[in-house]
């Protein structure tokens, strides 16, 4: 007879309804362990209650609390909604979109011991861990591939022909005409300044992208004081964004970066390419905006 009180498998079971990696099902099993102890089966009114003090556990406030089990039950249905099967069928929530945070606590809740009821075989250990296995009839709906595929290679390859047939290429009957080229020679003699949060966020960025020690690549970054700009270049045989330090990279340099790509270099390595403003005009930016009309009204005279 399986202990519907275990915290194990209480955590299990709240983690079939979404992303185990996310807070949520963590927050759900909390409120599940203080649903199961106080023997609330069927006793709507109190689940409320519950929320605030499992919230209280973590030191959080119960609206906050509940908006991660919000997510966590939201990010079960994006990408081809993957987990609705498990709503559906151990839950009982039939609909196309997923249950609010009351409903989805009280369906998980409500559900539990049918589930360990009818769903759970007994356990069996292996070195002291207890292992709870469901039968396999209930996963033969997730053995099936779920896959998505689109290709939009002739769709933009007929868009660039399109553009190339219409007159309305404004881009390039100004960079055609040198408009670009001549707002850069007259910004370049405007005087230039540092900005002191972009050359921080260079600096920490630098340091950080010294991940490319870790794996055998090569890092280069610059400070270009003619074009004035900031780039970093990390070349490193792959990305592979996995542990916890590697994802903290990466937010940073979405943060802290005016913009960034990944490409192939030459010899099939991935280059990281970070670019930050780094200087700034040391002018207004309606002065800046009364150049570029200027020198547009002078183009336009003159053509």
């Amino acid at each position: 007879m399986l202990d519907i009180k275990d915290p194990e498998l209480i955590r299990n079971y709240t983690r079939q309804y979404g992303w185990i990696m996310r807070k949520g099902a963590k927050y759900l099993a909390a409120v599940l362990t203080r649903y199961v102890e106080k023997r609330l089966y069927g006793n709507k009114s109190r689940l409320q209650q519950i929320c605030q003090k499992a919230a209280a556990e973590f030191d959080i406030r119960p609206a906050s609390f509940r908006a991660v089990i919000e997510r966590y039950v939201r990010a079960g249905w994006e990408d081809n909604h993957p987990l609705t099967w498990e709503w559906e069928h151990y839950a009982g929530w039939h609909e196309p979109t997923p249950p609010n945070t009351t409903e989805a606590i009280k369906l998980v809740c409500e559900a539990y011991v049918p589930f360990v009821t009818k769903n759970t075989r007994m356990p069996f250990a292996i070195s002291g861990v207890t292992i709870y296995t469901w039968p396999l009839k209930n996963w033969r709906h997730k053995m099936e591939n779920q896959i998505y595929e689109r290709d939009y290679r002739q769709a933009k390859e007929r868009k660039r022909q399109v553009l190339q047939s219409t007159d309305f290429d404004v881009v390039g009957e100004l960079k055609a005409a040198g408009f670009f080229q001549k707002l850069n020679e007259r910004l370049s003699q405007i005087p230039k300044i540092i900005v002191p949060e972009d050359k921080a966020n260079y600096d920490y960025l630098l340091e950080q992208c010294d991940v490319a020690k870790r794996h055998g690549g090569r890092l280069r970054g610059i400070v270009d004081f003619e074009q004035y700009e900031s780039h970093i270049n990390l070349y490193v045989p792959f990305f592979e964004i996995d542990f916890l330090e590697d994802r903290r990279f990466i937010l940073d340099v979405l943060t802290r970066s005016t913009y960034f790509s990944f490409m192939p270099d030459k010899t099939g390595w991935t280059r990281l390419h970070i670019f930050i403003n780094y200087f700034s005009e040391a002018i207004s930016q309606d002065a800046k905006e009364d150049i570029i009309n200027q020198l547009g009204e002078e183009m336009g005279t003159n053509s």
